[in-house]
């Protein structure tokens, strides 16, 4: 069995029994000693070992992101991204001069971050793409454009403005075949690399939504059968009651692979606040004839959490809006008492809302790097809601489960970014931080991206503590990391990453 001693290390153990240590050894996958460089050298004795010398930098667990789209963000490299568009007339300028015939597809602009802050209009987009077929998706996925000639294939029911929002971007999957079997799995593989290079070794990802509907099995036991070398936890989103009691008639659910399982089934409250279409118990206070949309309904949540939990599941519900939350606590507080329920995002709330998530210790999946993005916009969209809303540290403290994501491909799958924003609660160093006593100390930050990630899937026994008779995956970092200095998370970067005991990036 192949040895390793990781020695001269910083290690964040998250075992609180243990937070610090100097060495570890790990025998094949797993941690077999943790604690003193001495003691590493005694435990090893006479057996021959490869050497790990983390020369002082901090060693944490791997990174498990909690709440992802990685089928949708590995497809969307093979389409026009806009994420570097600094003003409307680069995103026009690159729809422009796309090659190709037949739909363009576009995405991930933020057109909050335009001098313009505005969405294109359809007559920009008919001067831009004139003769075929465009949609172009916000990076939130919530909120997308089409031009004319889009719209006289989705017919009446889309609207004659060109902006689709939720459910009506549905009229355009219908005109573009969702990808095979192969040519999904090969995505996946193809951004396996990025991902070790970020230093994860985990993810729950909400996947199904890219595929059609039939492939959902298959697309499962490929993954259960060892089709990736990453953790992947499945957040399974069907479509009504029906889909989801179908799901569960077939038998989906019970996959399971080393590295694989169903962990939750999804659920959409709402939108986003980018595309203010996250449901708000108020109007917006920048629209005031505005209260985002309701995704599924009360008695359409509880029902749908009912059936999860009768076939052993929890739910991971997207609630942005306080509205949205309303119904999914209520509908956790009705079904499924006992199972691990997560509300995703839960950013905007009232303080009743913010204390109940702590009381039903619910597990909260949560993205920091959202204050890039929000952070600049919120109070301005919902007013007096902003004060008691993203207060994942309070949550915390009253008991929830906080684990960190990114959404990606929202935003882009860097847990240095993550940490940075959870720590400081600013974008960048220059930029004013947003209710900074909500901030977590690193060691409350990676424990969110390591260990917490590892009990929303109800795999704490098994990952995300650096501990004996653990899965020996861990990240070696760039440095030694400390409370006094979140800025050094931005210029930390990531020197090797080992999934069970083998090294995937940084050999």
């Amino acid at each position: 069995m192949q040895k390793l001693l990781l020695a001269h290390a910083d290690i964040h153990t998250m075992n609180p029994a243990q937070p610090r240590a100097q060495a570890a050894v790990i025998e094949g996958d797993r941690f077999a000693f943790v604690g003193t460089q001495e003691g590493a050298l005694a435990y090893l004795a006479a057996a021959k070992y490869e050497r790990i010398d983390a020369e002082g930098c901090t060693v944490v667990p791997g990174f498990v992101d909690s709440h992802l789209h990685l089928l949708g963000y590995a497809l969307s490299k093979r389409r026009l991204c806009l994420s570097d568009a600094r003003c409307l007339d680069d995103a026009l300028r690159a729809l422009r001069e796309a090659p190709g015939m037949g739909w363009l597809r576009a995405s991930g602009f933020n057109h909050e971050h335009w001098p313009e802050r505005r969405l294109p209009t359809l007559a920009e987009l008919d001067a831009a793409c004139p003769h075929r077929p465009l949609v172009a998706v916000r990076a939130c996925g919530h909120i997308g454009v089409v031009n004319s000639a889009a719209l006289r294939l989705l017919g009446p029911d889309a609207p004659q403005d060109g902006v689709l929002r939720e459910e009506q971007l549905g009229l355009v999957n219908a005109h573009i075949p969702a990808p095979d079997l192969d040519t999904a799995l090969a995505a996946l593989r193809e951004a396996e690399p990025e991902l070790f290079a970020q230093g994860i070794t985990s993810v729950h990802s909400d996947d199904l939504g890219g595929l059609a509907p039939e492939s959902a099995g298959d697309f499962f036991r490929a993954l259960a059968g060892g089709h990736l070398r990453l953790r992947y936890a499945a957040q399974a989103r069907l479509g009504g009651l029906d889909s989801l009691r179908a799901f569960f008639a077939n038998g989906y659910h019970r996959l399971r692979g080393e590295r694989f399982h169903v962990n939750a089934i999804k659920l959409m409250g709402d939108g986003s606040l980018g595309a203010r279409t996250a449901w708000l118990s108020r109007p917006y206070a920048d629209a005031p004839d505005q209260r985002g949309i309701e995704c599924t309904d009360a008695a359409t949540m509880r029902a749908m959490v009912a059936e999860a939990a009768r076939n052993g599941l929890p739910c991971a519900v997207h609630a942005i809006g306080d509205a949205a939350a309303e119904t999914v606590l209520d509908a956790f507080a009705l079904e499924g008492r006992g199972l691990r329920q997560a509300i995703v995002h839960a950013q905007i709330m009232l303080p009743e809302q913010v204390v109940r998530c702590g009381q039903m210790g619910l597990v909260i999946l949560a993205q920091p790097i959202f204050l890039k993005a929000d952070a600049p916009i919120v109070r301005a969209r919902v007013g007096s809601l902003a004060d008691s809303s993203y207060r994942w540290k309070q949550m915390l403290g009253g008991g929830a489960h906080v684990a960190f994501g990114t959404d990606c491909p929202v935003e882009p799958f860097d847990p240095m970014a993550g940490l940075y924003c959870a720590m400081s609660r600013r974008s960048t160093p220059q930029s004013e931080a947003y209710l900074p006593e909500e901030g977590f100390t690193l060691d409350e930050a990676v424990y969110a991206y390591t260990a917490a990630g590892a009990y929303a899937e109800g795999e704490e026994a098994r990952k995300g503590r650096i501990q004996s008779g653990m899965a020996a995956d861990f990240v070696v970092l760039s440095r030694r990391l400390c409370d006094e200095a979140p800025e050094a998370l931005l210029e930390t970067t990531v020197a090797k990453t080992y999934l069970a005991g083998q090294c995937v990036h940084g050999a």
